[in-house]
């Protein structure tokens, strides 16, 4: 068995910084509080980024640098004086940041308050990018500076538990605390988001699209699905994903419904989401594969690191899955999270394995099955292949056709 080596995810912390006039008796404080920041984030190991965003009524935001090379600030770089475009300066950084695959991103907004002067984002704005952005992973810290209520961050929809208030002159020792607890951040596993999975909108309603799924279920009386529209109930399980996921989640598109289409699903990396389109079945198009089917749910033969198994075809599970007993040699490379209705959240360790199907090899993480996951399927089952394999390619689900096939 392996010797477990953790490989801790790249990080990115976006800091915030309040310049207006009503900070400039303390800006000697702002400074060391940055810098002290800075030297923290050098103790981790972790690969680390850092961008600095200075706003009065002007946004200054500075390109990112990685914190090994960025330099202390002086009191030269940092100039306090007119109004506050709060506002501004939080959607600015949020809208202009991209973070890279598996990037762990901190927002954290310094201030006292008295928002005065934005005109390009209005509160709604902020709002409404911070709550999407929490929802993919992100972190905000709100560190108000003198402020008698909590007002400010309330109104961004900033959670009571990531709000920090204190006197000018105690900043630095706070924004220490902030500082730490990123980099505590950095080493524990990554909390799923529903963002991450296979979904379809309609209007302000979420629908997942679960092939691991044998029925389908709705918080209303019917559900839609391309053009069509089914009569569904509401189940127990949708509470269980709205709790653990998203209450956005307003039900789940499963194989008694999916097997009716021929259908394509393809993750636009672009735009950070799945596609799931109709399919004109095509005999020449890609690479063929054989789909059995167990409770309703495909079943694959796939061979992992050259022994063949059984897999679930999952569209359901972020990560894909392996049993314990198939691990031997392969290289550990970190843990992550996932759900499972009956299981709730759930920390895997994960592994570096070569996965080969339908002639097509791919080398990609496989999360060890919890046990009680493995309970729950049959022994003939190895495994789940899940949404990180199928992310590098398209897959051509041909249920009403039974054609099958990866371009």
């Amino acid at each position: 068995m392996n010797e477990k080596t953790k490989q801790s995810p790249c990080a990115h912390a976006l800091l915030i910084v309040d310049c207006s006039g009503s900070m400039n008796g303390h800006r000697e404080q702002t400074i060391q509080s940055v810098n002290s920041f800075l030297e923290v984030q050098k103790e981790s190991d972790v690969e680390t980024k850092i961008t600095t965003c200075f706003f009065n009524d002007i946004v200054k935001t500075n390109q990112p640098k990685f914190v090994r090379d960025h330099g202390e600030l002086t009191l030269n770089d940092v100039h306090c004086s007119g109004y506050t475009a709060l506002y501004d300066a939080i959607g600015h950084t949020i809208t202009r940041h991209q973070p890279v695959s598996g990037e762990l991103t901190m927002v954290a907004i310094m201030t006292d308050g008295m928002e005065n002067a934005s005109r390009d984002y209005s509160l709604a704005d902020v709002k409404r990018l911070i709550e999407e952005k929490t929802k993919e992973g992100w972190l905000f810290t709100f560190l108000g500076a003198d402020l008698n209520s909590s007002r400010d961050a309330d109104e961004l929809g900033i959670k009571k538990e990531d709000q920090k208030y204190f006197k000018k002159s105690d900043m630095k020792t706070v924004v220490d605390d902030v500082s730490r607890n990123f980099n505590a951040s950095k080493l524990s596993p990554r909390f799923l988001t529903a963002d991450e999975l296979c979904l379809l909108d309609e209007g302000n309603r979420k629908v997942i699209v679960d092939t691991g799924s044998p029925i389908s279920f709705s918080d209303v009386n019917s559900i839609r699905f391309i053009n069509d529209r089914y009569n569904r109930a509401n189940h127990p399980l949708l509470a269980m994903i709205q709790k653990y996921l998203s209450s956005q989640i307003s039900g789940l598109i499963g194989m008694d419904i999916l097997n009716q289409y021929d259908l394509s699903f393809q993750y636009d990396r672009r735009m950070g989401r799945w596609t799931v389109k109709p399919w004109q079945v095509n005999t020449s198009e890609g690479d063929r594969f054989d789909v059995e089917h167990y409770g309703g749910v495909p079943v694959v033969e796939a061979f992992v690191d050259g022994k063949r198994g059984k897999f679930f075809l999952d569209t359901g599970a972020t990560i894909s899955f392996i049993r314990k007993g198939w691990i031997s040699h392969q290289p550990y490379i970190g843990e992550a999270e996932d759900f499972f209705p009956t299981l709730g959240i759930f920390s895997t360790d994960l592994y570096r394995c070569q996965l080969q199907f339908a002639n097509r090899e791919f080398s990609d993480s496989m999360g060890v099955m919890p046990e009680g996951l493995e309970v729950l399927i049959p022994d003939w089952i190895d495994g789940i292949i899940g949404l990180n394999v199928l992310k590098d390619t398209k897959i051509n689900f041909g249920f009403k056709s039974k054609y099958f096939s990866l371009n």
